[in-house]
């Protein structure tokens, strides 16, 4: 759900607070939904990387001296500035959990960054770092924290931090890089981690197994993206002959082809507590296709919305997608698509673009769009 996105040369805008305006998409296409400028914390830009349960949403922004800090919005109190760890210039917010704690990196006054926590009553909070720079990336809702930090002999090696353990390192699967993606409500974690002979595969830390290796799809590398609290992990691997496949790990069925629909390119994006898979899949390197997969009803193309590209990038346990798609304009959209009503346009805030982040339980789709100004805001889609 993350993912610090490139900067655009923007104006400057005024903070927008509570009670921020609810604004009416005006196409048939949009109507069904409504979106709210989330603003910014004084400079002309914020994006958002995540939303939990309650609808809280949690991103980066720039502050009136052009600056990028994390922060955390609510309809009630509107964007709230987490600030740095002090002595630092900028930060960024990379997941949130139900009880409104934050994650993600800010720097130090040495210039280096540094993983932290922020809660609504401690604020925030630098986990430390096994050697170096450290970022966290995920937080569930026991406050445990997932991320990855710089080691001692200069490697890169995932991390687990409690607020009894603080921060552990967790090794590789014998090579010298690992890295945490994703992290579920058991304190298990999903990631990638080298192996002795220098490929890439993906595993799953849990506290009493310890970091597992989960295959391949008979080619040489895998990546882990994400994980369910039932411990199932989705991602993509090389098979045999050299393509790239979507699969889900279960603990009893091992490692699962979930096909291509007869492309050459399958990815997992999302798995949400059902077991249901979004990703995408790529044809002749130039049309590409959100998907959903079940294990009723396999992998099924979700379309797009006129143009040629689509792609999944969350999914609920209701079995909605958050996607973002080109348009028949060939300028890309921030869409939902349910079994009920297909895909659908969520719209911008009046530009000419928007991309989705990630959905909730609601139905809530969180991500950015361009302004009528040309300035580029998180928003918050409402059903």
């Amino acid at each position: 759900m993350t993912g610090v996105r490139s900067w655009r040369a923007l104006l400057a805008v005024p903070v927008l607070v509570a009670g921020a305006a609810v604004i009416g998409v005006a196409s048939p296409a949009q109507a069904a939904r409504s979106v709210i400028d989330l603003g910014s914390l004084g400079g002309g830009f914020s994006s958002a990387t995540g939303i939990n349960n309650l609808g809280q949403v949690i991103g980066e922004s720039t502050t009136a001296n052009g600056t990028a800090h994390a922060f955390r919005w609510t309809r009630s109190a509107g964007m709230r500035n987490l600030g740095t760890l002090r002595g630092g210039n900028v930060s960024s917010a990379a997941a949130i959990n139900d009880l409104g704690q934050v994650v993600g990196y800010s720097e130090i006054a040495s210039g280096q960054v540094r993983a932290f926590r922020w809660t609504p009553t401690g604020g925030m909070r630098n986990l430390g770092t096994l050697d170096g720079d450290s970022q966290a990336v995920a937080i569930n809702n026991s406050g445990q924290v997932g991320g990855r930090s710089d080691a001692a002999n200069g490697d890169r090696h995932a991390f687990r931090w409690t607020p009894r353990g603080g921060m552990r390192d967790l090794g590789t699967l014998g090579g010298t890089e690992s890295s945490v993606t994703a992290m579920n409500d058991l304190g298990q974690l999903a990631g990638s981690s080298s192996t002795r002979n220098g490929e890439e595969h993906a595993f799953r830390w849990t506290p009493t197994g310890g970091m597992r290796d989960l295959g391949t799809l008979g080619g040489a590398e895998s990546t882990a993206i994400d994980i369910n609290d039932l411990g199932q992990v989705t991602g993509s691997s090389t098979t045999a002959n050299g393509e790239n496949h979507a699969f889900r790990w279960t603990r009893t069925g091992g490692m699962r082809d979930l096909g291509t629909l007869g492309t050459t390119f399958s990815s997992a994006t999302a798995i949400n507590n059902v077991g249901q898979v979004a990703g995408f899949l790529i044809k002749a390197g130039i049309h590409q296709s959100a998907f959903r997969w079940t294990r009723t009803g396999g992998i099924r193309n979700l379309g797009h919305l006129g143009g040629n590209f689509s792609t999944g990038v969350g999914i609920n346990d209701h079995g909605e997608v958050a996607c973002d798609s080109v348009t028949t304009r060939n300028k890309s959209h921030a869409c939902t698509w349910t079994r009920s009503a297909g895909m659908r346009d969520l719209g911008t805030l009046g530009g000419s673009e928007s991309q989705a982040a990630g959905i909730n339980e609601q139905g809530q789709v969180t991500g950015d769009s361009t302004t009528a100004k040309g300035e580029n805001h998180a928003t918050l889609w409402l059903p």
